[in-house]
């Protein structure tokens, strides 16, 4: 019952899940230096590419999470890391688009 839980995941889903972690992260703190300071600008399908590689590796970090937490039962603490962006990303989608799916947008 008094199990130690390991800080690093033991399985090859839960180091895939850290890594997108870092992908993600890395993108992240790129953001800001980069495009916000006008040092790069992202123009027509550079954006979509952009938001793109950071959600589908914000939630692709989240779904490993998930997944090596319930089908290879690893129990590392890092696996809990990637699910609070995806919780942002998801909640922000919805508050997006899920008025207009139900009903209620113009």
């Amino acid at each position: 019952m008094n199990e130690q839980r390991p800080l690093t995941p033991q399985t090859k889903l839960g180091w895939w899940a850290v890594g997108l972690m870092i992908v993600a992260g890395t993108i992240m703190l790129l953001n800001g230096p980069l495009f916000m300071s006008g040092l790069v600008r992202l123009q027509g399908i550079g954006i979509p590419i952009y938001l793109g590689i950071l959600g589908g590796s914000a939630l692709g970090a989240a779904l490993c999470s998930i997944l090596a937490m319930t089908l290879k039962h690893d129990r590392a603490w890092l696996l809990y890391v990637p699910l609070a962006p995806a919780l942002l990303i998801v909640l922000f989608l919805i508050g997006e688009f899920g008025s207009s799916l139900m009903g209620f947008g113009h």
